[in-house]
């Protein structure tokens, strides 16, 4: 669980660092506060920045904030995207709340599901999610009401609320259902030791999956906050040469990418099995030793910039609001580094985006005799 908190820390600075001068160049200015002020109305989707994000009007789209605390006292009638230190939603969300912080609080209503990856997720008495949760969190307390299921891996969970669905639990190391909480459906869990569940409380049937405790060591955890560290800077800074360096082939990318994702993952596949059984048999020739090492270094290098590509991709293919091309490629670049720190999810994500970015390098050089971009691809 430490390395998730480095995680957070170094992925929450580089959202406050890079979208900084990005929003501002996007919008002209930038305000240290940003805030929808009480009784104000924003017929449109937005994007906040700031180091305090208050929202107390109504906003009748997205909201899209960054910042050290976004706080949510009016009405979100779109979806609420936020990367900060603390997240509360006082108010309500109508659409869903995705969110990456330190803290995320909901002492009001999301009317549809909560994303969040968080030190600590907290759901107060009296507050209510009408959907689905999923998180990734250390420390997980739900005093309100689940209208559908809940599931995701955390180190500590609490119920003491009501839960509509099932509940399932990828790995926690401490599970306690209280006297007083329900749950509506089934319990799953996987835990090195046996929940604390209070009689009654869950109406389905209860599965238990023992799971060994890990093993953490304090040089584990030093390389593996160094990895992480290191996967993030890279990925940033590669994206920003990419960007401003390389916009026709990302470009390319893309474009094969919206065509056909699908036949691009297969076409991914085909070469990440196929190039290194190629590379080793060109070895065995004089004249294939080169083409061997030059097919090695394509591969190596290919695999290490797929997930800038796929972010930059995800970006644009998952948020259809009016922002600046940067934003969307910078915001889908985050979820594509927090989806990949999850335990084997992360790794399935990691697999996914190698296969397609391959089967999409194939296919742009396939149709080079066709111009690059046929269609208008914002950069």
């Amino acid at each position: 669980m430490r390395k998730w908190r480095i995680a957070w820390i170094i992925l929450f600075a580089a959202v406050v660092v890079l979208v900084r001068p990005i929003a501002g160049a996007a919008a002209g200015q930038w305000n240290e506060m940003s805030t929808v002020a009480k009784g104000e109305v924003v017929e449109r989707t937005v994007f906040l920045t700031g180091d305090t994000v208050t929202v107390d009007g109504t906003v009748q789209g997205d909201v899209y904030a960054a910042g050290a605390n976004i706080i949510v006292n009016g009405t979100i009638e779109g979806d609420l995207m936020a990367a900060a230190s603390e997240v509360q939603v006082n108010g309500t969300v109508k659409g869903n709340v995705r969110a990456a912080a330190q803290a995320v609080e909901v002492n009001g209503s999301v009317e549809k599901n909560v994303l969040s990856f968080a030190q600590s997720v907290s759901l107060a008495e009296g507050s209510k999610i009408l959907g689905e949760v999923l998180t990734f969190a250390q420390d997980l307390n739900l005093n309100g009401d689940v209208g559908k299921h809940v599931q995701g891996a955390v180190q500590s969970v609490q119920v003491n609320g009501n839960i509509g669905g099932d509940m399932d639990w990828y790995g926690v190391e401490q599970l306690t259902i209280a006297s007083g909480a329900k749950v509506g459906g089934s319990l799953h869990y996987q835990s090195p030791q046996e929940g604390k569940i209070a009689d009654g409380t869950v109406n389905g049937n209860v599965q238990y999956d023992v799971t060994k405790e890990p093993v953490q060591t304090n040089t584990k955890n030093s390389f593996s906050g160094l990895g992480v560290w290191f996967s993030v800077a890279s990925t940033l800074l590669l994206w920003l040469v990419f960007r401003f360096l390389f916009k026709k082939p990302a470009a390319a990318v893309r474009r094969a990418l919206n065509e056909a994702p699908f036949q691009q993952a297969g076409i991914g596949a085909a070469v990440l099995i196929g190039l290194p059984i190629a590379s080793i048999l060109l070895m065995f020739t004089v004249i294939g030793i080169p083409l061997s090492l030059l097919a090695v270094t394509a591969y190596i290098v290919l695999l290490c910039v797929n997930k800038v590509f796929i972010g930059i991709w995800l970006g644009h293919r998952i948020i259809r609001a009016k922002l600046h091309p940067m934003l969307k490629e910078l915001i889908g670049l985050v979820i594509l580094l927090l989806v990949v720190q999850i335990p084997f999810v992360g790794w399935l994500f990691s697999l996914a985006a190698a296969l397609l970015f391959l089967g999409a390098v194939v296919s742009s050089l396939w149709k080079k005799g066709t111009p690059a971009v046929s269609e208008q691809v914002p950069m």
